[in-house]
């Protein structure tokens, strides 16, 4: 049975995408790694990600912090898709891969969906707002964000209408649109950080 097309999204910039296109993958700190994470909480060399046919075997490589699914601190276990994982700090998301997006290649040859603009406006977010901004992309109304972040719903509207704002939207389904297909709108404005 041959393995199913796999990527990894960040929640720290949820527009980028990781597409495993090897069947071996070296995730990590250092620049020769396949997907360098640039952030202290990895170790130069993290953890390898084997494809398989039902999702990614995550092999932790005696990193210092580490590589968790939820609390439960791994060293080798299967990420479905849907499933979290955490390399050291940063969290990613397994997903499967959709084949018909177009796709960049970074200078670590790892395939990607990047707008530059767009990484410069999410990275002007406040962890609160990336944790909003996540819930919003996943379709969640404004209650059941406060619930789920444990927030008031008058904070989260306020951190909604200032991610509008950074990304130059006036509504939830242009924030979705923004991401779902600013691949594909090669001549048209792109959004600016205000």
């Amino acid at each position: 049975m041959s393995a199913r097309p796999f990527a990894l999204r960040t929640f720290h910039a949820p527009f980028m995408r990781y597409h495993l296109v090897q069947e071996v993958v070296l995730l990590g700190r250092m620049p020769t790694c396949d997907i360098v994470i640039d952030d202290r909480s990895v170790s130069r060399r993290h953890a390898e990600l084997r494809t398989r046919a039902t999702g990614v075997e995550i092999c932790d490589l005696n990193s210092r912090n580490g590589t968790y699914f939820g609390a439960l601190r791994i060293h080798t276990d299967l990420a479905v898709p849907g499933q979290i994982a955490k390399f050291g700090e940063i969290e990613f998301i397994f997903e499967i891969s959709n084949p018909s997006e177009e796709e960049t290649v970074d200078p670590n040859g790892t395939t990607g969906c990047v707008d530059q603009q767009l990484v410069t406006c999410e990275a002007s977010l406040s962890t609160a707002q990336h944790r909003v901004m996540k819930s919003v992309l996943e379709g969640h109304s404004e209650k059941e964000i406060a619930k789920l972040i444990y927030l008031s719903r008058h904070t989260v509207h306020n951190h909604i209408k200032e991610i509008y704002r950074k990304f130059e939207v006036h509504s939830r389904a242009q924030l979705l649109a923004l991401f779902r297909y600013q691949s594909t709108e090669k001549g048209s404005r792109k959004p600016g950080c205000g």
